[in-house]
């Protein structure tokens, strides 16, 4: 064990979970076994309930006792003592080095136990999730909401939680901005189609700045023009149906007749009646014209639109592009991942040297594990190891080795036949492997 640590030398308990009274010398490699039962559990709870004050059972005080006493020993001659009264959450904490006792002994204890004091088993088992979730918790990345805002071009995301860890939340704003450019797309795609159906009505020919600058009017005039004409020709084509009969009836006045007659016989001569066949039909063209202008312009208005949207898809594009690169970013910006090797994948998973955690090996997972527990140990550097029986065989062998070679010191539980034994795990190691 390197100088700069230290260990938990003696561990004593008075009424706690069942143990009544035990008064233990630790080594640097401690195995705790019996059965299903016998107070194993109660071993790991003691010290991390010294230690910590947490993850204490609410019935650990000996039943019709009014208090429970825990206390260990360090090899630099602190003493730590935790009284609890029921229910166990309920405790007293005192800390003592030659004589003199911190203000704050809880802050004393946290500053030797290191920033992680940890399970490796309890790691080992964890969902993928879970797993991942830890290690970005020990991940030192931090973003501000300008930044944030910058990856979804300065607004702000209603569906995600920037509270989160920078990467969950790099992720989110990934899903944020895919959903929105697959509903523009989606836009995009339907403009596209109704301008294209819409275009298909409209002849190839089709002129339509031509039709956009004619108007009704000058038709319409035209044709009110003619229709007076024509009205005042039927006037005096009937006139002279009448002429002529009273010039068969009244003939003194045959002279004035005939005078007028040749009047209007000269005017309908050089005012023939028009066709309005023509207009009618210009009439009629006209709006069929202007029915298709409109249909042209609404076309190209949805082109327009849909143009504008590829633009806005393509702008989400790159945004998305922009967050998909972010982690790899913040994390090669880090002067210290929290394991070697750490990366984050396209989908925002934590990798181990390019392999996701959830592809890792049993052996890699321990070695995980075993590298989290190590790395943030404290000057006290303590790994409470509870159900080594969760292990196979080979992770078991491969743990015990790196336990045993490490600096830290480790207290295990495994679940075996009898009553609680507590021993060296080394020694009793060595002694199962000696050739008999």
């Amino acid at each position: 064990m390197s100088a700069d640590t230290t260990r938990i030398t003696r561990l004593k308990a008075t009424n706690f979970g069942g143990l009544q009274e035990m008064d233990i010398e630790l080594g640097k490699h401690t195995l705790v076994t019996g059965a299903k039962g016998v107070g194993k559990t109660s071993v790991i709870e003691m010290v991390r309930g010294i230690l910590t004050g947490r993850g204490l059972r609410p019935h650990l005080v000996e039943l019709g006792e009014d208090k429970a006493v825990l206390l260990l020993e360090l090899d630099d001659g602190t003493t730590v003592k935790r009284t609890l009264k029921p229910p166990s959450k309920t405790s007293a904490l005192s800390v003592e080095k030659n004589g003199m006792k911190p203000s704050k002994p809880q802050s004393y204890i946290d500053a030797l136990l290191g920033a992680h004091a940890s399970n490796p088993v309890d790691f080992f088992n964890l969902p993928t999730k879970d797993q991942e979730a830890e290690l970005l918790a020990l991940t030192n990345l931090s973003m501000t909401m300008a930044e944030y805002a910058e990856l979804s071009d300065d607004k702000m995301l209603v569906d995600v939680d920037y509270t989160q860890h920078p990467l969950v939340v790099l992720a989110d704003i990934k899903k944020a901005l895919f959903d929105e450019r697959t509903v523009i797309n989606r836009d995009v795609k339907q403009k596209r189609g109704a301008a294209a159906e819409a275009l298909e009505s409209v002849p190839a020919d089709f002129d339509a700045e031509t039709v956009r600058g004619a108007t009704l009017g000058d038709l319409v005039d035209e044709q009110t023009a003619a229709r007076q004409q024509n009205k005042q020709v039927e006037q005096y084509r009937q006139h002279l149906v009448g002429l002529q009969a009273e010039k068969d009836m009244v003939k003194q006045r045959l002279e004035d007749l005939e005078t007028e007659e040749k009047t209007q016989t000269g005017w309908l001569e050089e005012n023939a009646e028009i066709d309005t066949a023509a207009l009618d039909q210009q009439i009629h063209d006209f709006e069929e014209q202007r029915d298709l202008l409109r249909t042209y312009d609404g076309a190209k208005a949805t082109e327009a639109d849909a143009a504008q949207l590829s633009s806005e898809s393509e702008k989400l594009t790159n945004l998305i592009e922009a967050a998909r690169d972010k982690p790899s970013e913040l994390l090669a910006a880090l002067d210290d991942l929290p394991v070697d090797g750490m990366g984050v994948d396209a989908e925002y998973g934590v990798t181990i040297n390019g392999v996701p955690i959830a592809d890792l090996s049993d052996g890699e997972s321990l070695d995980l594990a075993m590298e989290i527990a190590l790395r943030y140990a404290g000057e006290l550097p303590l790994l409470l190891v509870n159900g080594l029986e969760a292990l196979d065989p080979e992770s078991e062998a491969q743990l015990r080795e790196k336990l045993i070679a490490s600096d830290c010191q480790c207290i295990v539980t495994k679940v075996s036949a009898g009553e609680l034994v507590i021993e060296d795990w080394e020694a009793t190691e060595a002694a199962d492997d000696t050739p008999t």
